[in-house]
């Protein structure tokens, strides 16, 4: 067990060395971004003390993967099991609820922990008999699997929306849609098989063309669950709710080009600064887009003719 987590520890050291940081650097820099980022939630957002405990437990429903579950019950005992469970969950959990208890929520902190070590007992074990239906099947891949992997999360941002407008709380609807967006982009975090490029009659523009078509088809109409409510409840702020569903668009363009521009190898560490970059800043997206374009064009040239 104690192997375990070592071994879980070096992964993500390994994993933030590949991304091109020095691994102790890259820890501090991610707990300073969680503090910022909770101290801008806790002062941008209504009633944080209610939502920013759903945002602990939906951050741990990863850990309950059917997959994962099961094969850390075919590897360990299962005493062993249910206490690796524990500690996954009360350290996923930990920084979250420190954050409440600096902000002097201790009620909401002691009950945020107990939730989470109550949800490590809750894990799923063995497929479900059906399939989660989407409707995204027409073009699937990324959408499909992507939604069906993340439906969870598309039920608590509706729920966000329909918070906001409870609360009259426009900038917690926006902050709603933006991150429909950003889990709509995670959606191509795992690059296509080379024999899914290959079977394409295609030529690499038109391979791209319609990747990014179909990308934008699928985050619109789920974006629209968010976006007309909003457009409903403050239509005065309009331009500022499609501003951002513009961003977000581009946000999609960016990721799928992002993963083509170096294809099939990962991105480069120039690649992904240029990304994060301009997601940061929106006004680089128009300068990065038409690059990764041109960069993704000379890759698949290799599988495309």
């Amino acid at each position: 067990m104690k192997y375990y987590f070592e071994l879980q520890c070096r992964r993500s050291l390994r994993m933030i060395k590949d991304f091109g940081l020095n691994p102790y650097i890259g820890v501090l820099s991610g707990i300073a971004m969680f503090v910022f980022m909770s101290f801008i939630f806790f002062k941008k957002v209504s009633y944080p003390h209610f939502i920013y405990p759903s945002l602990t437990l939906l951050y741990l429903i990863p850990l309950r993967k059917t997959s994962r579950n099961e094969f850390l019950k075919n590897t360990f005992l299962e005493k062993h099991y249910f206490m690796i469970r524990l500690l996954e969950n009360g350290i996923c959990s930990l920084p979250f609820c420190i954050f409440l208890f600096f902000q002097r929520q201790y009620l909401v902190s002691i009950l945020t922990f107990a939730a989470a070590i109550l949800l490590s007992f809750f894990n799923k074990v063995s497929r479900p008999d059906f399939a989660i239906p989407s409707p995204f099947s027409g073009r699937p891949f990324e959408f499909t699997t992507g939604f069906r992997r993340t439906y969870v999360l598309f039920i608590a941002i509706f729920i966000l929306t329909a918070i906001a407008i409870y609360y009259r709380n426009f900038n917690l609807g926006i902050f709603s849609l933006l991150i429909l967006f950003l889990v709509c982009c995670s959606f191509y975090s795992v690059n296509d098989p080379i024999f899914y490029v290959w079977i394409h009659a295609q030529s690499p523009d038109k391979f791209l063309q319609k990747k990014i078509k179909t990308g934008l088809l699928y985050s619109l109409l789920l974006s629209l669950i968010v976006a007309i409510p909003l457009l409903i409840a403050w239509p005065e702020m309009s331009f500022w709710t499609l501003a951002v569903m513009l961003i977000g668009f581009l946000y999609v363009i960016l990721v799928i080009l992002s993963v083509f521009a170096n294809y099939p190898a990962p991105s480069t560490v120039s690649q992904k600064i240029q990304t994060i970059g301009s997601m940061l800043c929106p006004p680089l997206l128009l300068f990065v887009i038409p690059n990764l374009y041109y960069q993704a064009l000379s890759r698949l040239n290799v599988y495309l003719k």
